[in-house]
């Protein structure tokens, strides 16, 4: 699974149901990965996006290995993927930067900080 914020938890929710698909299909549930802000990647390949990938290529492989010896997906390889591909603070300046950028280019800038559902005083 992949969610668009940095924090892989977000993802919980689908891996269960996922689980409980398995389950209900009577299929045998192997595990599932679950990466947070996964846009930072783009569909690039791993081994070009490189550091950034790191534990996303050796959970992959971990993951890999274990299926293919008819095992679980490792617990090491689900916590490799869970890592933040960037640490928080870096992930909400550059999400703050892509924001402003969309915002002067459809000409929204000026408009950022208005609430146009609170009610003055």
């Amino acid at each position: 699974m992949n969610c668009g914020f940095p924090e892989s938890q977000h993802n919980n929710t689908a891996i269960s149901i996922c689980r409980c698909f398995a389950g209900e299909a009577n299929f045998e549930w192997a595990g599932g990965l679950a990466l947070g802000g996964g846009e930072a990647i783009s569909g690039r390949p791993l081994l070009k996006v490189k550091g950034m990938a790191r534990n996303v290529i050796k959970s992959l492989e971990l993951a890999a290995i274990g299926l293919a010896a008819g095992k679980s997906i490792p617990a090491e390889a689900i916590d490799l993927m869970a890592k933040p591909l960037i640490p928080g603070r870096l992930y909400t300046i550059i999400g703050n930067v892509g924001w402003r950028r969309r915002a002067k280019k459809h000409n929204a800038h000026k408009c950022l900080k208005d609430r146009p559902y609170v009610a003055e005083k």
